[in-house]
């Protein structure tokens, strides 16, 4: 994961504010400020991420591009995204090295959303967790017996 402006795209039904209640569920210790499209958390009144929502015309356009060679799946989600959010540090003078985990697990917790894909625009792969649905069961697998056959009738 590059440490800056890594990017995770979205759907249109993906409000900014679903997005910020993600992030309060997954780090209750962590304080958010929240202001317009952005939302900062704050590790232990130190580490410092921001996280931006862009809903710029193009982005339409870069999440098709991205998902050009992208697996069926994520080509699939890059094709209805229109928003983004870009995580960087808040601190533009500050050493990513020093916060690599906070940028990660925010990066993590937030390609988990439905419908989600993270960009690493450093070394270009796509993210995207892994789907929740399980197929329906098998009989074998629900632990059901096969069915057995009627016996043939006799003459």
């Amino acid at each position: 994961m590059s440490y800056s402006g890594t990017q995770v795209y979205f759907p249109p039904s993906t409000s900014f504010d679903a997005i910020v209640t993600a992030l309060a569920t997954r780090f209750p210790q962590a304080t958010q400020t929240a202001s317009g499209s952005q939302v900062v958390l704050s590790f232990g009144g130190v580490k410092v991420v921001r996280v931006a929502h862009e809903a710029y015309d193009y982005v339409a356009e870069e999440a098709q591009w991205l998902g050009t060679n992208a697996a069926p799946d994520i080509r699939a989600v890059l094709a209805r995204a229109t928003l983004r959010v870009v995580i960087t540090p808040d601190d533009p003078a500050a050493d990513p090295d020093d916060m690599y985990n906070e940028l990660l697990s925010v990066f993590e917790a937030l390609y988990a959303m439905p419908d989600a894909v993270g960009a690493d625009p450093f070394d270009g792969s796509l993210h995207r967790a892994p789907a929740t649905t399980k197929d329906a069961a098998s009989p074998k697998q629900r632990g059901a017996k096969p069915a057995t056959k009627k016996p043939a009738a006799k003459k």
